[in-house]
Parts: structure tokens; C-alpha cells; sequence
């Protein structure tokens, strides 16, 4: 267990003094925080785009009605209802299922050379693919639509490395050859 002083110290050199000033909290929260903090995990390295080729997932798309953000962790390409949706790499489908906020998503796992790396695709209207299937680039996965948390038919689209988890997707647009 952590001392009251190893507890300053490490408030006073991991914390934001206007943090450090909130009364609100108590001893138990910010003991909590600290070990969180004391806690992290280093960041997965940063893959070069050179080292991931990607296809674009939507043939037809009719340009970009939201790009990646920090809060919008892929790229929602617009497009028809009913426009293909092709899986970008080769690889196998971890999840083909409904899924809260995307409507309906599709998670391709990938491997190229050393580098394993996920595709998500969201908001489709059918899915064409099961989990466990093992598809090529360019392969008819789905077909555009307007499911879940949506104002018009797109294709939400993201890459993550080396898995999905939520928020932690990177820009796919400069993997995308």
C-alpha cells in the first residue's frame, strides 16, 4: 500500500495542479486515480501507412460526409442504399452481427507481413459475411444503408491496430491506396 507521501508525490508529478485543487474529491478517489494512473500501458506503436495497404471499401461513395477525429474514430463515406461494401484486405470475419450505434457492423481481422490490423464497417442494411468466414480484398461484404445512429445511407469505416476497441481507431484514409 501506497504512503500518504509517495501519494503527493506522485500527484505532484503526474497530475495537473488544477486537478490537484478539486475539494470535491476525496482521499479514497484520488488514491483510485493515482493508481490508475501509476497503472498505464504504453501505446501500441504507430504503424506507417506504407506498411498496411488498404482498398477503398465503397466503390461508389460520393465523397466523405464525416472524417476521422479523435471522437469519430473512422471515415462515413456517403453513398446510395444498397451500394457494395468490400472488404478492404484479406483476412477473416471476427464479427457480422447488430450492433448498438453502428445499426449492424462487420470487424475483419488482417495480417500483412508482420502487422495485424482490424477493419470495422458500419451501418449497413445486410450483411453477406459470417463470423469465421475467411474473405479476400475486394469481396462483397455488405450493402450500404442508414442503421443505427444514422442521418442517411453511408458506410462508416475503420481501421484499428492492432484491434478494435472503442475510440482507439486511427485515420484509415492515408492506408488506402
Amino acid at each position: 500500500m501506497t504512503d500518504t507521501n509517495d501519494l503527493i508525490k506522485i500527484l505532484e508529478s503526474n497530475t495537473d495542479p488544477r486537478r490537484i485543487l478539486d475539494l470535491q474529491r476525496t482521499w479514497p478517489e484520488l488514491a483510485h486515480e493515482l493508481t490508475n494512473l501509476t497503472n498505464l500501458q504504453p501505446e501500441p506503436p504507430v504503424i506507417q501507412p506504407e506498411n498496411i495497404k488498404l482498398r477503398k471499401p465503397v466503390a461508389k461513395a460520393t465523397g466523405i460526409s464525416r472524417g476521422w477525429s479523435k471522437d469519430h474514430d473512422g471515415i462515413d463515406y456517403k453513398s446510395n442504399k444498397g451500394d457494395n461494401i468490400y472488404a478492404a484486405a484479406d483476412g477473416i470475419v471476427i464479427h457480422s452481427s447488430p450492433a448498438q450505434g453502428y445499426g449492424q457492423w462487420i470487424i475483419i481481422q488482417h495480417k500483412q507481413g508482420d502487422k495485424t490490423f482490424e477493419t470495422l464497417y458500419g451501418h449497413m442494411y445486410q450483411r453477406n459475411v459470417k463470423a469465421g468466414e475467411t474473405v479476400k480484398a475486394g469481396k462483397i461484404i455488405a450493402y450500404v444503408g442508414s442503421e443505427g445512429q444514422s442521418t442517411g445511407p453511408h458506410l462508416h469505416f475503420g481501421l484499428y491496430l492492432p484491434a478494435w476497441s472503442i475510440y482507439k481507431g486511427v485515420d484509415p484514409a492515408p492506408y488506402i491506396a
